[in-house]
C-alpha cells in the first residue's frame, strides 16, 4: 500500500468529517423515526401513492447517510494509516455530491415554505464540506498524476537540500 506522508493535514479533514457524521447521523435518525411513524399511522387509500413517495425518500436519505458515515470512516482509518490517496478522496467526494445534490433537489422541491428554507440548510452545508473534499482531492491527484507530489512526501524535519528519506543527518 502506498504511503503519502505530510501531503493532507488534519485540520482540512477533521472539521469536514465530523460535520457529515453529525449531518449524517441526523437524516439517519429523522428518516428512520419517519419511516416508524409512517408504518404506525393508518394508510387511506388516498393517501397510498404519497406514502409510498415518502417511504422510498427516506430509504434513499438513509442509504445516503450511510454511505457516507461508512465512506468518512474508511477515509479516517486509510488517514490514520498515511494511506489516503488523493484520487480516492477525488473519488469519494465525487459520489457524495452527486447524492447530496440529490438530497438538496429534494429539499427545494417543497416550495418556498419556511419548512423548505430549513430542510435545505443541512444539504448545503454537507454539499460545502463535500466541495472542500473535491477541491483538496483534485488539487493532490493533479500533483500526483504530474509526478509532483513527491516533493510534499518529504518526512517531517527535513530541510531543503538534504535528502527527504534520511533523517540522522547529511548522506
Amino acid at each position: 500500500m502506498a504511503v503519502y506522508d505530510n501531503i493532507w493535514q488534519k485540520r482540512w479533514f477533521i472539521p469536514v468529517w465530523v460535520l457529515q457524521w453529525g449531518i449524517s447521523l441526523w437524516y439517519l435518525v429523522t428518516n428512520i423515526l419517519n419511516l416508524y411513524v409512517l408504518d404506525r399511522n393508518r394508510r387511506e387509500g388516498h393517501r397510498l401513492a404519497r406514502d409510498a413517495q415518502f417511504a422510498g425518500w427516506c430509504v434513499y436519505f438513509i442509504l445516503v447517510s450511510l454511505l457516507t458515515v461508512f465512506a468518512n470512516a474508511a477515509e479516517c482509518y486509510l488517514f490514520a494509516r498515511r494511506a489516503l490517496s488523493p484520487p480516492l478522496v477525488l473519488s469519494l467526494g465525487a459520489a457524495r455530491f452527486v447524492f447530496w445534490l440529490v438530497c438538496l433537489a429534494r429539499a427545494a422541491s417543497f416550495g418556498s415554505s419556511a419548512a423548505a428554507a430549513y430542510s435545505a440548510i443541512l444539504p448545503i452545508l454537507t454539499l460545502l464540506t463535500v466541495l472542500v473534499q473535491l477541491g483538496l482531492g483534485a488539487r493532490f491527484t493533479y500533483k500526483w498524476r504530474n509526478g509532483t507530489l513527491a516533493l510534499h512526501q518529504a518526512a517531517a524535519g527535513a530541510s531543503k537540500g538534504k535528502n527527504p528519506r534520511h533523517l540522522e543527518g547529511d548522506i
